[in-house]
């Protein structure tokens, strides 16, 4: 199975004997470094905690429906004896196997989640077993609260995962009622359109994600905190009658700021783990807010969503939009002290000027939003900038070797190109016209680029062999 990792291990071991040669490294640091490559290789260990994982959570389902299938049958003393003795048994389990170091201790972490999963069985069933009534997304929040006492007890990544899995459904069962009719009869909604107290409990995760590094959890915490987001500002815009390119201009930023995040904590050795995770994640929710903001029913053009005339955004919408412009330039202004000197390299110094037309034109469209004759001029901006945004992430990624950057920006390429032509707005001879100009201007920013950078490589060069010859 291809695997970069070993791609990368096989090109070190023809470039370190040059590196040698050149005095870069050390001859006897070669094997060392070699070794510490390829103790970063766990694929052949992955794959059979993979399938205890899947394991557990099947036995854990099956567990469940045999509950199920008798419970009518059992009497109230043999329901909590069977509950308990099931609970127990798959953290007593899981204990033991972590104090022997039987087999594998990650096949303990995965008994550690079955007691996790059999934790809100108990809940429920015992509830039912004792007619106890109560809200539904207590029942939840208790589950999320008992994973994350079993994390700080044991620390355990699976367990983490499944308990911030836990919490996104909690978030997700505090909706007010009507926005997802098919939980309507299972719980009473929270006061208020936005769930604060989720950030309480997600924050309790973080510690321990932070201290033992765990990247999968760092990936699913940042996702459930976007997926928070983006139903809190949903379920705020219909509460006070926005517009969608309200919310999405916040998201915009959002996502702005996480990129951000993740570049800077780059340079900070504990957390630059998950810098990659923040940075990705951020620049998908830039991309997709960014493409959305590209689409003329976005700006009431043609029928917009909902009707054809946009109204004002509110006072709170843009307050909200301001604090979170200031926070992206404060961002990227600690982003720049940070980096300081070290580091003025082109794509780094365009991406900040990019920046500046950006919150430029979110400001603009805030400013005209609700007068008919600016649509036009604003939706023509979006599109322009999304399509210089693309360019610059690719010309970023492959600056940095970014692969992941660099296909989401063709992807997101394509998918603009694709929404203008089908787009029967516009007239045939005005589309042929916009993709013949938009051709030529990338031809040739393509060929000064390369000219650019073959004079930069020359120049190197010539320097290299100058120092030698003196």
């Amino acid at each position: 199975m291809w695997n970069p990792t070993f791609l990368y291990i096989r090109r070190l071991r023809r470039d370190l004997p040059a590196w040698v040669d050149k005095g870069w490294i050390r001859p006897e640091h070669q094997d060392a470094i070699l070794q510490d490559v390829r103790d970063g290789v766990h694929d052949k260990r992955r794959a059979p905690v993979a399938l205890a994982v899947l394991g557990v959570i099947l036995f854990g389902a099956g567990i469940i429906s045999f509950f199920a299938a008798n419970w009518a049958e059992m009497s109230k003393l043999a329901k909590l004896t069977v509950l308990l003795i099931s609970l127990w048994g798959a953290y007593g389990t899981g204990g033991w196997m972590l104090a022997r170091g039987r087999l594998d201790h990650r096949f303990g972490h995965a008994m550690l989640l079955l007691g996790a999963i059999l934790f809100g069985a108990n809940i429920m069933l015992i509830a039912q077993a004792f007619h106890i009534s109560g809200r539904m997304p207590n029942s939840v929040l208790l589950w999320a609260l008992g994973a994350l006492l079993t994390t700080y007890l044991v620390p355990n990544q699976m367990t983490t995962v499944f308990g911030l899995v836990l919490t996104a459904l909690w978030t997700l069962f505090e909706l007010p009622r009507g926005y997802f009719s098919f939980l309507g009869t299972l719980y009473i909604p929270f006061d208020g359109p936005v769930h604060w107290p989720f950030l309480v409990v997600w924050s309790l995760f973080l510690p321990p994600v932070i201290r033992h590094r765990w990247r999968l959890a760092g990936h699913v915490a940042t996702i459930v905190l976007l997926l928070w987001s983006a139903l809190s500002l949903a379920v705020l815009a219909d509460t006070h009658h926005a517009e969608v390119i309200d919310v999405l201009r916040i998201y915009l930023l959002l996502g702005s700021a996480l990129f951000i995040v993740g570049l800077t904590m780059m340079r900070t050795r504990r957390l630059a783990l998950f810098a990659q995770t923040l940075k990705n994640q951020g620049m998908i929710v830039s991309a997709a807010s960014f493409y959305l903001l590209s689409l003329r029913a976005v700006h009431g053009i043609g029928g917009a969503i909902g009707h054809e005339h946009l109204d004002s955004p509110g006072g709170g919408w843009i307050a909200g939009t301001i604090i979170a412009m200031a926070v992206v330039c404060v961002l990227v202004a600690v982003n720049w002290w940070q980096v300081g000197q070290f580091q003025r390299d082109i794509h780094a110094v365009w991406g900040r000027l990019l920046l500046v037309p950006v919150l430029a034109v979110l400001a603009f469209s805030m400013a005209v939003q609700g007068f008919s004759p600016y649509a036009m001029p604003v939706y023509l901006l979006f599109n322009f900038l999304y399509l210089t945004g693309l360019i610059w992430l690719i010309f970023a990624g492959y600056r940095t070797q970014d692969r992941f950057q660099v296909n989401l920006a063709f992807i997101g390429f394509a998918l603009g190109l694709l929404t203008l032509y089908f787009d029967t707005f516009w007239g045939l001879m005005a589309r042929s016209y916009f993709f013949m100009g938009l051709g030529v201007l990338l031809f040739a920013g393509g060929y000064l680029m390369e000219r650019q950078r073959r004079r930069l490589v020359g120049g190197l060069a010539h320097a290299d062999k100058a120092g030698g010859a003196s």
